[in-house]
């Protein structure tokens, strides 16, 4: 709690991110370029299609069981984005 609130205590100064956007969008460009590259001359995938339900129809749902879903996920970040999912 202390860490978090320290944070949000210094001035503007010094909360300056490390990271751009333009950061985020060279990490994910790159990540899939490395994919890419190491998988060029992997075989195809082989798929097999199974039977399955069709998804048709839908039911609507409440803000609450959205709620319960969101802060059943588990808070994950990372040093490109350190901002935690669970803030509320």
């Amino acid at each position: 709690m202390w860490s978090k609130l320290g944070l949000l205590l210094r001035n503007s100064e010094q909360q300056r991110p490390t990271h751009t956007a333009a950061d985020l969008a060279s990490h994910f460009v790159a990540k899939v370029d490395r994919m890419r590259a190491h998988t060029t001359d992997a075989d195809p995938p082989i798929v097999v299609c199974r039977p399955t339900e069709k998804l048709s129809d839908f039911q609507p749902v409440t803000v609450e069981e959205i709620r319960k879903l969101v802060t059943k996920a588990p808070p994950k970040h990372c040093q490109l984005d350190p901002i935690p999912v669970r803030g509320y």
